[in-house]
């Protein structure tokens, strides 16, 4: 949200794009007045494909010229469909460039040899955006070290070794040292000869704005040694911020508790939900033994058992009268739709206008009339563009321009406006898995299922986690609720992850699959401040959660298998992500939501890349996405997608989650205990995907830094590791074995074994038993 706002608006350049040409956008292109070396490098066989006007027109990407100066989004030509289904559309929901996926860089003419660049291209982090005066150069990225060139006859591909930083400045800059296939430099384009020429300068006034900026990059470019003649293509971006959503949804909760009516009021709760009840728990007074609970539950009958077989091999291995299993509800907010119509179709629609939007405003003929109804509702202008506790005065108001229509009507989701609207409050069923006969306090564990499942899949696990923590000398209970789309929260018998998981996946509508993940991270935020302010009420009074130990001091843990810990990942990020700031104690609100570990299996980062290396979704993946596509064309599509879908998902993905810091410059999740184990080549979630260094699991556990675990060695480390598993173990085996001959057992029981004693606490590295399992 402190993001500055870009002020160069791209319709302007991009409605130049029916026009004759590039010899319009100049006074003289033609006739020799562009000085000498701007003249040599339009000479040049090979040149960066950037054309402004024309049916060829072409803006490489990332660049402040493809961003929206009122709203500050992404503005991608969408050839008129503005539909989200539309990729190039769904990106137009995002505040900036994405932060994992490598940059395309086009070009034309003779074109380039296949191989890496080693020289010729700089890319420089700033401390401010680029019209602010202050800017400067915080970091020169070093070619080789922070990211490698990829060169192809017709692009040069920019992948980073570490994602870019949300929320922050980046310039690039090509010079005539990159060289083509035949050994020559390349160069500039009548385009950018327009925008850098002081003796032909452009006389199209809306490409003014353009031309100023881009000669400021190549001054920029200029401070750390990079002559502005060698330059022949540079641009400037803003990359995207990264769970914005999730961590001003968690402050809205955190400053709705005692009134949530109070937080989502007005164009912030149009279906006018009543919230009172909002984050409280129904536990009843007692539940079942376990192995009578099992038998009769119709939800892992239907979900997780439906021939029957597995329900008699639980109960035969259970230790009698150890678990009680109790069944209740918890209200959490629903922000998306659940109409037959628009479930599927409408993302996240912002409970309160944009900040940009509103500062874009307050500088134009609408400033009178913005300044006096924010006036009106106590919002102090000058505190809008740093306070957040100002900016929460914005949710619920619906503002008017000067001319009576609605600022901000159409209502996206970002860093701008991150708050989104309540759609309706739902009991959403919970499971309950609590020791019999606790010894002392109970410890909470909150488990996340992975996608087509559901939480009844904790049957299979969760009596062997408590009798083994039983065994260590620890009492925990395990509470599960099923994701949005799956379980008993499928919309119906047809709108259900366990029938379809692109129901949840959203490949058509990116914009509703991306929220959908935000709906589970926000379902377990929810969950786990229900649980503190339930027990602060004292709704476990005389219920199995009556001895569970203080919350708000011995905060819960949490493990996700394979989508939970995606999602399970998102959530500890952003539930651990302190409230508090340098001036302002929040630490009574922070202990709501803490988590004390995080243990995950089977899961990764970089969604979409990781779901297209997957052998169980990427050919569904594909086939969707290349449906009535030319085999030849096939390839380019996908990673058109993989681009477009990425950037909506970036904001969401864990592995960008995980490297947030907090108000202090301290990452988010250090010095917690974390847990991670994957088996060999993972046929579900990859360990790795070749050609995408983000995504898997390895690439996830590796920025989290975690040590390895593994045939070689099994010395663990301060609590944070990372156990690989050969490949006779699977995806599930975690869960139970899912072998029919049992192959996996070993893997199983070697698996729960230390997830017991990570999730019991008792110490915070475990000890392996079976290393024949390891890979």
């Amino acid at each position: 949200m402190n993001k500055k706002l870009v002020v160069l608006a791209l319709a302007s350049a991009l409605g130049l794009t029916a026009c004759g040409g590039e010899s319009e956008l100049s006074g003289g292109s033609a006739n020799g007045s562009y000085e000498d070396y701007i003249q040599d490098s339009l000479n040049a066989p090979t040149q960066v494909n950037f054309q402004l006007a024309g049916a060829d027109a072409s803006i490489p990407g990332p660049s402040f010229l493809l961003m929206n100066q009122t709203d500050g989004t992404l503005d991608i030509p969408t050839g008129g469909d503005n539909a989200l289904s539309n990729p190039a559309a769904a990106m137009g929901t995002m505040d900036g460039w994405p932060v994992s996926m490598p940059m395309s860089l086009s070009f034309k003419g003779a074109g380039l040899a296949d191989g890496f660049a080693t020289t010729g291209i700089s890319i420089v982090k700033l401390t401010e955006s680029l019209t602010d005066p202050a800017v400067t150069v915080e970091k020169v990225l070093q070619l080789g070290t922070d990211f490698n060139v990829i060169t192809s006859a017709e692009s040069a591909i920019v992948v980073f070794t570490q994602a870019l930083e949300p929320s922050s400045e980046y310039a690039f800059a090509i010079t005539n040292a990159f060289t083509d296939a035949n050994g020559e430099g390349v160069g500039m384009t009548r385009s950018y000869a327009t925008l850098i020429s002081d003796s032909n300068p452009t006389l199209v006034d809306s490409l003014k704005p353009a031309s100023a900026l881009t000669q400021g990059v190549n001054t920029i470019f200029s401070a750390v040694g990079i002559q502005p003649q060698d330059i022949v293509y540079s641009s400037w971006f803003t990359t995207q911020s990264v769970g914005s959503t999730l961590y001003a949804t968690k402050a809205a909760i955190a400053s709705g508790v005692g009134d949530f009516n109070a937080i989502w009021k007005g164009s912030a709760n149009p279906n006018n939900v009543d919230l009172s009840q909002a984050y409280l728990m129904s536990v009843p007074a007692s539940g079942e033994d376990y192995a009578t609970a099992i038998q009769a539950d119709t939800n892992f009958a239907t979900y997780i058992d439906p021939n029957g077989t597995i329900a008699p091999l639980l109960v035969g291995t259970y230790a009698a009268n150890t678990v009680t299993v109790t069944k209740g509800t918890v209200k959490l907010p629903y922000f998306l739709e659940k109409g037959a119509a628009n479930w599927n179709t409408t993302p996240f629609e912002s409970g309160m206008p944009s900040l940009a939007i509103i500062l874009s405003a307050l500088g134009d003929e609408n400033a009178s009339t913005v300044a006096q109804q924010l006036a009106a509702a106590g919002v102090d202008t000058a505190k809008l563009a740093d306070d957040v506790t100002e900016r929460l005065k914005l949710v619920g108001l619906t503002l008017t321009g000067a001319n009576g229509a609605q600022l901000d009507a159409e209502r996206i989701i970002t860093g701008f406006s991150p708050i989104p609207q309540v759609k309706s409050l739902d009991d959403v069923p919970f499971v309950l898995f609590s020791p019999t006969t606790p010894s002392g306090a109970v410890e909470l564990v909150i488990y996340q299922h992975g996608i087509t499942s559901a939480k009844e899949n904790a049957y299979a696990f969760a009596a062997n986690i408590i009798n083994g923590a039983k065994g260590l000398g620890k009492d925990i209970a395990v509470l599960a609720i099923d994701q949005p789309i799956h379980g008993e929260r499928s919309l119906d018998s047809t709108r259900s992850a366990n029938v379809d998981p692109t129901n949840y996946l959203n490949l058509a509508y990116l914009p509703v699959g991306r929220d959908n993940l935000r709906q589970s991270a926000l379902d377990n935020v929810g969950l786990r401040a229900a649980v503190t302010l339930s027990q602060a009420a004292g709704l476990f009074t005389n219920t199995p959660l009556a001895t569970l130990d203080n919350t708000a001091t011995t905060h819960p843990a949490l493990f996700g298998h394979s989508l939970g810990g995606i999602t399970g990942f998102s959530t500890v990020a952003t539930a651990n992500n302190t409230l508090s700031t340098a001036t302002t104690d929040n630490s009574a609100a922070d202990d709501l939501f803490t988590f004390s570990r995080v243990a995950a299996a089977n899961t990764g980062g970089q969604i979409v890349n990781l779901l297209l290396g997957s052998e169980s979704f990427g050919p569904l993946v594909r086939s969707q996405v290349t449906a009535g596509v030319p085999a030849a064309e096939q390839e380019s599509v996908i990673n058109q997608f993989a681009y477009a879908a990425q950037t909506v998902i970036d904001a969401v993905d864990p592995f960008n989650l995980v490297a947030l810091n907090d108000y202090q410059g301290t990452n988010v999740l250090d010095g917690l205990p974390i847990y991670m184990q994957q088996v060999k080549d993972d046929d579900t979630v990859p360990n790795a995907v070749t050609n995408a260094p983000f995504a898997g699991t390895i690439p996830l556990a590796t920025s989290l830094g975690l040590a390895v675990v593994d045939s070689a060695s099994q010395a663990t480390s301060n609590g944070r590791n990372f156990t690989k598993f050969s490949d006779v173990g699977q995806h599930s085996s975690v869960i139970a074995p899912q072998d029919a001959n049992l192959a996996d057992l070993g893997h199983t029981t070697e698996m729960q074994s230390q997830l017991v004693q990570f999730l019991s606490g008792v110490a915070e590295d475990y000890s392996v038993a079976d290393t024949s399992v390891l890979e």
